[in-house]
């Protein structure tokens, strides 16, 4: 299974972008026969789950290992790639703590997913919130759900992260904010918090937009691919990013979000930061905070 699920997971990529090919009749066809045989090994709900661990451990962790294999091994190098000079992971005990808390989190989530999965199918009596079936989305289908999905992921995570994790009870920033400033950051942060804001964070903004749309496993697995690989670069800490600047002016926001201690840029893109006036600045600043904080209680 762990081999056709690897298969799928490139193919994923092949398919939604290379339409120009002599040979993409022939990729599709040993991508349709690798999908086929898959369902009919296993059942939807191990396909769904083993497929989203699976996309995590290649497009999440391998990236974080890289970053912090460079980021502890040449830190005399690292640091001057850094939104905040100077700032690098270092081996010890918390980083095991990071690791394993981020490791737990996830595990949690797709064990959530699968409770919720199953109890749709076999509870309730429903379709299930992910549709595992023989049938193929077309290249433009997983287009349009990816845009839709991270728009929807976006709103979500923005709302959620300003006005519930960081008024609510003081979770969220007592473990995820509890580090030094500016931050050491490395990509495994994304997932280290308390379960409950984590579960709000990061597993309700991923996962509500695939059972919203009801997106196809294999539009889900481009997704978790997608928001896998926007965590690792976002929190790696570094300015640039060698080669996406999209990429690196989002890293820097983040950055900038735990420099500031959460006083803005709750959100991975700052649309709506931009539009509800809680950017940070360039030195952490919290006047955005402030203003939220200020609308909120004329509010109440």
């Amino acid at each position: 299974m762990l081999d056709a699920i690897l298969t799928i997971s490139g193919l994923t990529i092949l398919y939604s972008t290379a339409l120009n090919s002599w040979s993409t009749s022939l990729n599709l066809l040993f991508f349709y026969i690798t999908w086929s045989t898959l369902l009919l090994a296993h059942s939807p709900l191990r396909i769904e789950l083993f497929g989203t661990l699976i996309s995590r451990l290649i497009f999440f962790w391998l990236p974080t290992l890289f970053f912090y294999l460079i980021d502890t091994g040449l830190p005399s190098i690292t640091s001057g790639w850094k939104t905040h000079p100077g700032t690098s992971a270092r081996f010890d005990w918390r980083a095991g703590k990071v690791f394993t808390v981020a490791m737990g989190n996830m595990l949690l989530g797709v064990g959530i997913q699968g409770v919720v999965e199953w109890t749709l199918v076999e509870v309730v009596g429903w379709k299930s919130a992910v549709r595992v079936s023989s049938g193929i989305p077309l290249p433009g289908g997983i287009a349009w759900d990816l845009v839709r999905g991270l728009a929807l992921r976006e709103i979500l995570q923005y709302y959620l992260h300003c006005y519930v994790l960081h008024s609510a009870s003081g979770m969220h920033v007592r473990w995820q904010h509890a580090g030094p400033t500016p931050p050491p950051l490395w990509p495994a942060m994304a997932h280290y918090d308390h379960p409950l804001p984590y579960l709000l964070n990061r597993f309700v903004p991923v996962y509500a937009p695939a059972a919203f749309f009801r997106f196809h496993a294999l539009t889900y697995f481009a997704f978790i691919t997608l928001v896998s690989l926007e965590e690792a670069f976002t929190h790696s800490g570094y300015e640039k990013l060698f080669f996406s600047g999209l990429l690196s002016g989002a890293a820097k926001r983040t950055a900038e979000h735990f420099a500031s201690g959460g006083s803005g840029g709750y959100s991975t893109w700052w649309v709506l930061d931009w539009i509800h006036g809680t950017t940070v600045s360039a030195r952490g600043g919290k006047k955005g905070r402030k203003q939220v904080s200020e609308g909120v209680t004329e509010k109440t």
